[in-house]
């Protein structure tokens, strides 16, 4: 199609699609530039953001609680099945993940501007970059006002794009699956489910895609975290939470159907579990 020719669009199947922000497609673009069409350099992109990821996650645990709870905190998110399978997978999550954690890191080191530029880069992957800033919010109360004004002019930018590719503010299909995800409509309709069975469904991803032993640490770990009363390192423990649980929280429908949207909780998981060790 070519980027000029769609105008930055996304097109899946032949349509074009404004589900989400176009930075994962520009990205697999610019991969296949430079090393041609293949499963190979689709799959660079995520594993790249995935490697990216681990080491931060390392980082931010070791300025936190030490060097041993740091590489452990690496460790247990590299054995998880979620980060082993879906950390390669050329879908959206992998991608946002190693710009929040890029954003929580910077904060921590104190870099204003590297946390404004890891917040714009999730924005423009996923939606998930809401619920980043709304975890940062936790950690920088008030400074946190650049980073809602930021999140606005993404969001504005995307219905503008939407509007000039589409002739529509929710062209490509946008209303659609924001019904859909929400469970308020749409194909949500066909397929209901209660409470108890989102439940249920998350459990069951939760101790495939996590294991049994690293929950019960990650939930002893939170006990730990909660109970030193360090308001940072609480702080940061609840950004995290906030974004690793967030998106799924809002979009139960979505949530109930593709189990990788567990994916961001990875962190929080690795993080806390470190507490532990």
């Amino acid at each position: 199609y070519g980027l000029l020719t769609t105008r930055l669009a996304q097109i899946e199947n032949g349509d074009i699609n404004t589900h989400y922000p176009p930075l994962l497609p520009l990205l697999l673009a610019v991969s296949y530039k430079l090393f041609g069409v293949s499963e190979w350099a689709t799959r660079l992109v995520p594993f790249l953001a995935t490697t990216g990821s681990i080491i931060i996650i390392w980082r931010i645990t070791r300025l936190e609680f030490g060097e041993m709870p740091g590489i452990f905190s690496a460790l247990f998110a590299l054995a998880t099945v979620v980060i082993r399978y879906f950390g390669k997978m050329p879908v959206h999550e992998p991608v946002a993940l190693v710009f929040a954690l890029l954003a929580f890191w910077s904060i921590q080191l104190g870099k204003k501007r590297l946390t404004w530029l890891a917040v714009l880069l999730c924005l423009l992957t996923n939606w998930l970059g809401v619920y980043l800033v709304i975890g940062l919010t936790v950690l920088l109360g008030k400074r946190a006002w650049p980073l809602w004004l930021m999140t606005l002019f993404v969001i504005t930018a995307h219905f503008l794009h939407t509007q000039w590719i589409t002739g529509s503010w929710w062209g490509g299909g946008l209303w659609a699956v924001f019904l859909q995800r929400t469970a308020i409509g749409g194909a949500a309709v066909s397929t209901p489910f209660t409470l108890g069975e989102l439940v249920a469904r998350w459990k069951l991803w939760s101790i495939s895609l996590y294991s049994v032993p690293l929950l019960s640490a990650a939930l002893l770990g939170c006990l730990i975290v909660l109970g030193k009363k360090q308001p940072r390192t609480t702080r940061l423990w609840l950004g995290l939470l906030i974004y690793g649980v967030g998106y799924a929280l809002t979009f139960p429908n979505a949530a109930f159907i593709h189990d990788y949207f567990i994916y961001g909780s990875v962190a929080v998981v690795a993080f806390s579990a470190s507490a532990v060790a």
